[in-house]
């Protein structure tokens, strides 16, 4: 059950097998493809609080990621899409997008990497339910982002 204050998520699973781009495009049939006008800005939550590969779940795939992108890229033109992570008690997530390959990936898909650790911060009010009046968030978060999509 759900007060009125709380939002609803939409949750899917598919058999992935070995085709990751229909299993990202299946998902989206099932919980409905974000709207996208061209030139938007999405970021994407990665996972990225371990110094482990994709392989043992620990991590986001970037197979998943990739066909994500291909996805988004199919709905709008010229999206400036961000690839954000915040650092760990563990790690820097500079550290791991370039030990992890994201990096690498990034710059190959002509997407941006962005640390939140380090993106500056601006005060944003909150609703009057919330305890506090105003809470920190990165200025890209709040002020610049069309849609976000966590990637576990």
């Amino acid at each position: 059950m759900t007060s009125k204050t709380q939002e609803v998520s939409t949750v899917a699973a598919v058999r992935v097998g070995e085709n990751i781009p229909e299993a990202v495009r299946k998902i989206f049939d099932l919980v409905g493809a974000p709207v996208l006008e061209d030139g938007n800005t999405v970021t994407i939550k990665l996972n990225l609080c371990f110094f482990r590969t994709y392989d043992t779940g620990a991590t986001t795939d970037p197979r998943v990621l990739e066909a994500l992108i291909q996805f988004l890229r199919t709905l709008a033109r010229d999206l400036d899409i961000v690839l954000v992570e915040s650092d760990a008690t563990s790690a820097r997530a500079d550290l791991l997008f370039k030990w992890l390959g994201f990096a690498d990936l990034a710059q190959r898909l002509k997407v941006r990497t962005l640390n939140l650790s380090n993106d500056k911060r601006v005060k944003v009010a909150l609703p009057p339910r919330v305890s506090l009046r105003r809470s920190g968030c990165p200025r890209l978060s709040w002020m610049q982002t069309t849609q976000y999509l966590w990637l576990s």
